[in-house]
């Protein structure tokens, strides 16, 4: 018995090739997790694992392996500290973007692998690059990632109006603000502005709704920098 289960959206050649294949095979099963075309969702059979506990484990398990390599040694260092400067932890950063991104992949692999002890074979369409360098799924799994999207125009206006108003930023900004060299601190702020009351000035303004008063606190230390 095979498999085929549907991650992602498929193209309408796609789509009409599984059509084919289903009607005309009782030898496949089709397990889809999105809204896909009424004619397969109708062919479409629950599938036989459980995506509670699949996403419980992966979650688990991702998370423990990732707490455990910031204490990981190289070269006499914990990975931790190599990626920390003064006092900024930059692992502590990297290591929850590290986590969803990879337990996305962990639920999709955690699935085939289950799937594989009910089907002989499984074609799996998904966005999931990285499930193609995995060598347990080589054989018996067949990865079917989407086709490249062709490259978009370059929309040469836009590049052109946001190069002008690039240089016409340069040449005013000596005039702004002190050398960012001078500064002790940066502070990046690109939050879309909000209307909210400025109480130094009693009045409503466009501001960052959460920080505006703490902006207003920055001393010469600071340089505050916002989306041009």
């Amino acid at each position: 018995m095979k498999a085929i289960v549907l991650k992602r959206k498929l193209t309408t050649g796609e789509t009409t090739q599984l059509l084919a294949l289903l009607r005309d095979n009782d030898n496949f099963r089709l397990h889809t997790s999105i809204i896909a075309d009424e004619r397969l969702m109708a062919l479409s059979t629950p599938s036989p694992v459980d995506q509670f506990s699949i996403k419980k484990k992966v979650n688990e398990q991702v998370l423990q392996e990732l707490l455990a390599m910031g204490d990981k040694l190289v070269k006499g260092k914990r990975v931790a500290d190599l990626l920390s400067f003064e006092k900024s932890g930059v692992w502590y950063y990297h290591r929850f973007r590290s986590y969803f991104r990879t337990r996305q992949i962990g639920y999709e692999y955690e699935e085939i692998m289950q799937l594989l002890t009910v089907y002989d074979h499984i074609d799996f369409y998904t966005g999931e690059v990285g499930l193609r360098q995995i060598p347990e799924l080589s054989g018996r799994v067949a990865i079917c990632l989407p086709e490249a999207v062709p490259g978009s125009k370059v929309n040469y206006r836009s590049v052109a109006a946001y190069g002008l108003h690039f240089l016409l930023r340069l040449m005013v900004q000596p005039f702004q603000f002190a050398h960012p060299s001078k500064r002790r601190h940066i502070v990046v702020d690109h939050a879309g502005l909000q209307k909210c009351l400025h109480i130094p000035a009693g009045r409503f303004t466009y501001d960052n709704y959460i920080l505006s008063g703490l902006f207003d606190r920055l001393d010469a230390d600071f340089l505050l920098l916002s989306e041009v």
